[in-house]
């Protein structure tokens, strides 16, 4: 059989697959650092879905990359891995598909194993056996056995398979986001599923829940599935495209849906076809590179392209013997075994490292230069030796000093009119400097108030808070802010909807309160709706919402002045977020309250520890020796021990030793060493970590296979 028959490609945006066939695997890297054993498995074949990667190895080891907030990679470690990362549990595998959020694997004897979606890890499924060909695109699977076609949708607890008549003769399929389309011996396509842009090319817009012919007398060696359109390839070397185009993705020009096989002109000697999303790309007999459609991410090597329906070589790639295609990235492999990818890289799609989410190194800002740090909810602030203020991450309602072209920022930016800065603190979405006068400054979102500016604006320019003097510590919370001063005395304003101001209201303020039923306070903390104060005494003071025990007291939803927290005293460190509160003791006791819970629960003894604090669900101490260990919700990493496991007991962060500081985002972490390197790790939706996975790449960039037979880091 043809090897384009037999080999085929399904690719696709949030559905769309490749489908591929034989032993070799991936091993994606870039740097120095991820530099390939001796031993280097060279891989034959690649599987691109919308937002992540597998491939086969040596023995049918399958590895994968990208996106795994749906465990899609086939593990529980890291919700991005930029890496390839072997998946375990599986026997030798032969074929290989990936979906949008889970993806699966067939092997010699026709048994299906898939992972990801609703079902986690891998597993067998039981109701299939002598499968031939396996696709998938979304969230459903397609395979193709003796009874025929079948399939059967992973986002669902009950894989229900539902057959599908008249494709007993497909020896492959491709499955887009909302369309399926075989290809039959003798070339025949077939296509059902969603036809609002005509990608069933049968003439019309209507959707059909049959399989339909595509074309009167239309034949193709072999076909690919995009997100709304799809491409074949001929016996004479030519390549086809039918449905939405208005990006040029079909090849033609006008932007208008094509619902039957087009002639992509000025194409000849095309081996193989692949779709994305809204692009295309040919692989020519010369192993050179052709794509059309949207370019703005890099799709044709330039990232430029006056001509969308036009196609363009895609330089530095030659030789390629397979392409694949996901989203917005796509990747092919030349004949030596090498891999190149380019496009977007959100989510660690092209694999060029770093193998996984353990702490990384954020080299924007020089090392001794920076002397203090904090994490906000989305996003990191660092305070300078000569007292400026630099922040990256979220930068949506200008929290980090300054406007910015992207709401997402991994580079620092400097907040705007500050000097002299001594102490910085990060809220949800404001921040807070403490000037070395003893006058606070904010920035950022303004709409309860939280700047303290007597408006409620949202600034890019940092303005001294009015009334307020003599200021020793300053603290973000939600949408609002406190102050502590040298006298002890507390003052709050912003959003008091629940008390949390504690003047004896819940009336908005813009301007500072002092908090009433508090005096002689030492140190202060500031959760998304309550605060609290310690005093010197080494008792603690809270107010504002108790609706989830924030406030350590048995009765009423809320208190607009300061109550003691009961059971817990001698305390000497005290950290607030979302709705828990959690203090250290002399005796190094960590006791925490709220989320649900209203009397103070020791959470662990942990001696020699000298710093707290705390993310949304998860805690970090550091020691004396400058060690940190977490614990809590491990989802996005944030507990820093390479895994995504929740850890209900401290565990060691991975390669911290000297750090001097930690702070907890939402759900990320970062430390600040003796030397003034940052490292962070966990969440990096919005760029806080510093780290910037998405930069996309125009020039494809090669891969490099390592040996990771028996590996799983």
């Amino acid at each position: 059989m043809d090897r384009t028959r037999a080999s085929y490609l399904v690719i696709g945006l949030l559905g769309m697959s490749c489908v591929v066939f034989a032993t070799g695997c991936i091993q994606s890297v870039e740097t120095k650092v991820h530099e390939p054993s001796i031993v280097k498995p060279m891989p034959q074949t690649i599987a691109s879905g919308p937002r992540h990667v597998c491939a086969i190895v040596d023995e049918g080891e399958v590895q994968c990359w990208g996106n795994n907030e749906h465990r899609q990679l086939g593990h529980d470690a890291m919700p991005l891995a930029n890496a390839p990362r072997r998946v375990t549990g599986l026997p030798p595998i032969v074929e290989v598909s990936v979906g949008s959020q889970h993806s699966c694997a067939r092997t010699m004897d026709g048994e299906v194993y898939c992972w990801g979606g609703r079902h986690g890890l891998p597993k067998r499924v039981k109701v299939l056996s002598g499968v031939k060909t396996i696709a998938s695109g979304g969230s459903r699977t397609c395979v193709v056995d003796d009874s025929g076609t079948q399939c059967f949708r992973y986002d669902r607890l009950s894989l229900s398979m539902m057959s599908v008549g008249g494709m007993e003769d497909v020896v492959s399929l491709s499955v887009g986001q909302q369309h399926v389309c075989g290809l039959t011996g003798p070339g025949q396509v077939l296509c059902w599923g969603e036809n609002s842009s005509g990608q069933l090319g049968d003439g019309t817009e209507i959707h059909r829940a049959i399989p339909v012919r595509v074309g009167d007398n239309f034949r193709a060696l072999q076909i690919s599935s995009g997100h709304a359109h799809t491409c074949a390839t001929s016996s004479n070397g030519r390549a086809y495209c039918w449905g939405a185009n208005g990006a040029g993705q079909v090849g033609r020009a006008g932007g208008g849906a094509l619902n039957q096989p087009q002639l992509v002109r000025g194409l000849e000697g095309v081996r193989e076809v692949v779709a994305g999303d809204i692009f295309s790309c040919a692989r020519l007999d010369d192993g050179a590179v052709t794509c059309w459609g949207a370019s703005k991410r890099g799709h044709f090597s330039d990232g430029e392209q006056s001509d969308p329906a036009s196609s363009r070589i895609v330089g530095a790639l030659s030789d390629m013997t397979e392409l694949s295609a996901g989203h917005s990235h796509a990747c092919g492999r030349r004949d030596d075994g090498s891999v190149h990818c380019w496009g977007d890289n959100e989510h660690g799609q092209l694999g060029t490292g770093p193998v996984q989410f353990r702490p990384l190194a954020y080299t924007a800002v020089k090392p001794k230069e920076v002397v203090g740090l904090v994490a906000g909810s989305s996003h990191t602030c660092a305070r300078t030796a000569k007292g400026e203020v630099k922040c990256w991450g979220l930068n949506a309602t200008w929290q980090l000093g300054n406007k910015s072209d992207d709401t997402r920022v991994p580079v620092p930016i400097k907040a705007r009119d500050i000097s002299g800065a001594i102490q910085v603190t990060a809220g949800a979405n404001h921040s807070c400097a403490l000037l070395e006068d003893g006058t606070v400054a904010c920035w950022g979102a303004n709409g309860r108030g939280q700047i303290g500016d007597e408006k409620r604006e949202r600034r890019t320019r940092s303005r001294p808070t009015p009334k307020l003097k003599s200021v020793v510590h300053v603290e973000a919370g939600r949408s609002h802010t406190c102050a502590l001063t040298s006298g002890g005395r507390v003052s709050c304003w912003g959003d008091n909807r629940y008390g949390q101001l504690g003047d004896g209201s819940r009336n908005l303020r813009t301007r500072p309160v002092k908090v009433r039923g508090l005096s002689d306070a030492i140190a202060i903390a500031a959760g998304e709706r309550h605060s609290c104060a310690l005093q010197r005494d080494g008792m603690v003071m809270c107010w504002g919402s108790n609706e989830q025990g924030a406030l350590g007291i048995k009765r009423g939803r809320f208190r607009s002045s300061a109550v003691r927290v009961e059971g817990v005293n001698s305390v000497v460190e005290l950290r607030a977020r979302g709705d828990r509160t959690c203090a250290r003791t002399e005796s190094n006791d960590i006791f925490c309250w709220g989320d649900g819970k209203r009397k103070p629960w020791l959470v662990a003894n942990l001696p020699n520890m000298v710093e707290l604090d705390l993310g949304i669900a998860h805690m970090c101490a550091r020691f004396e020796g400058g060690k940190i260990q977490c614990s809590g919700t491990n989802y996005r990493g944030q507990v820093g021990d390479g895994t995504r496991t929740l850890r209900p007991n401290f565990v060691p962060v991975v390669g911290i030793d000297a750090s001097s500081k930690v702070t907890c985002g939402r759900r990320f972490s970062c430390s600040l060493s003796t030397e003034g390197k940052i490292q962070c790790w966990g969440d990096n939706a919005f760029k806080q970590l510093g780290y910037a996975p998405n930069s996309r790449k125009a020039k494809p960039s090669r891969i490099v296979f390592a040996n990771l037979a028996g590996s799983t880091d």
